[in-house]
């Protein structure tokens, strides 16, 4: 197997985080990771035809319909052979408003896909992030805001729950909330419910450009790891790594080991300046 630049960084509390310079075709194996992956969280890019950085190294997301959908499954594919028994993948999928159904299509290919045995996972939750929302009590969260009278703007997307198994033992109660009438705890035994598979995060307000302009929230992963379940076992994978949310919500989750891929050399240096940060902020408190 090449050789890819990477830089590991010690975790305060144990472990480290290791930062893969290198496309997940490439660096998605077992020779790359510490061992079997508990929990795959990632955002690919959304092929929206959006350049995610300018100059060398761009990204244009402006594959075919068709090849997209073929390109999410043969990911797919990949994760389920790196993953644990009981393993959970959580793949963000965003879309164009005049084409709404992409992330629907890649749900019913990789349904198909599982029925007929090619795809050794089952789609287990589908789970709806919304980061803006409007109440009587006023809108909250960000959005990007179109151009066009035919569309609304879009305030929400989709996280599909993969795993290996039909029924992966999950932790609900890491993401419960509290009930909002008081006597249900006493009715139920329990002083939380199931957070639901409705997820408000908003993005974080941006008070700085940064190289990477697809920054989903630390929440968002945070959400996905802790109800997955951490361990002293725990390996925690994205292989889409961008500017290392990922990591960042792995480390304030005290999960051991954390993997990120990132084919992007300045998305990559930006991901461990990141989580070197936050490693220090870690020990100053």
């Amino acid at each position: 197997m090449p050789h890819h630049p990477s830089g590991v960084i010690p975790y305060p509390s144990g472990g480290a985080c290791t930062v893969i310079n290198a496309t997940w075709e490439d660096a998605l194996s077992p020779l790359s990771l510490p061992g079997p992956v508990t929990c795959v969280v990632t955002s690919p890019p959304y092929n929206i035809g959006k350049r995610m950085r300018a100059g060398a190294g761009s990204l244009e997301d402006r594959l075919s319909e068709t090849a997209y959908v073929s390109w999410l499954l043969k990911f797919l594919d990949r994760c389920s052979k790196v993953l644990a028994p009981g393993g959970s993948i959580f793949l963000n999928i965003g879309f164009k408003p005049a084409a709404p159904e992409t992330p629907i299509m890649v749900a019913a290919r990789a349904i198909e896909a599982i029925r007929a045995g090619r795809l050794g996972l089952h789609l287990v939750n589908v789970i709806s992030w919304v980061h803006s929302i409007v109440t009587p009590d006023g809108a909250r969260g960000h959005f990007t805001p179109l151009q066009w009278d035919t569309f609304l703007n879009q305030s929400w997307e989709y996280v599909f729950h993969f795993s290996n198994v039909l029924r992966p033992k999950m932790d609900r109660k890491a993401i419960g909330v509290p009930h909002q009438d008081p006597r249900n705890a006493a009715r139920f035994g329990k002083g939380w419910r199931c957070r639901g598979n409705v997820w408000f995060v908003p993005y974080a307000t941006v008070v700085r450009k940064t190289p990477h302009r697809a920054i989903f929230p630390v929440g968002l992963a945070d959400l996905c790891i802790r109800f997955s379940g951490i361990s002293e076992k725990t390996i925690v994978l994205d292989p889409f790594a961008g500017s290392g949310t990922t990591g960042v919500a792995a480390l304030k989750a005290r999960v051991p080991r954390t993997v990120l891929i990132e084919k992007d050399a300045t998305s990559y240096a930006e991901s461990i300046n990141r989580i070197k940060n936050e490693v220090f902020k870690c020990h100053q408190t």
